[in-house]
């Protein structure tokens, strides 16, 4: 019988996998905050991945590509209300 592990309580900051990413996320990008307003797709045979993000403040859409092994700083998951303390 399979054991059940509880669920994660999700932490202020995590690294996390370009495919990984869901919409409405919030990362890390270049010092400033992004939101992730298309769904991840993979590349070259799955080793880059990009999607569509918004930084704060701005209306303007823009891609951005990364690589799939390195990892990104995830600040914020989509639909979960983070508190630091």
């Amino acid at each position: 019988m399979a054991r059940k592990h509880p669920a994660r309580a999700p932490q202020p900051e995590q690294l996390v996998f370009p495919f990984q990413l869901r919409v409405g996320d919030v990362i890390l990008e270049d010092g400033a905050r992004a939101e992730i307003v298309s769904a991840p797709a993979s590349m070259k045979g799955g080793k880059t991945t990009r999607a569509w993000l918004r930084r704060d403040g701005e209306t303007v859409q823009r891609e951005a590509v990364w690589e799939a092994w390195r990892k990104i700083r995830l600040i914020q998951r989509a639909g979960v209300t983070v508190t630091a303390g």
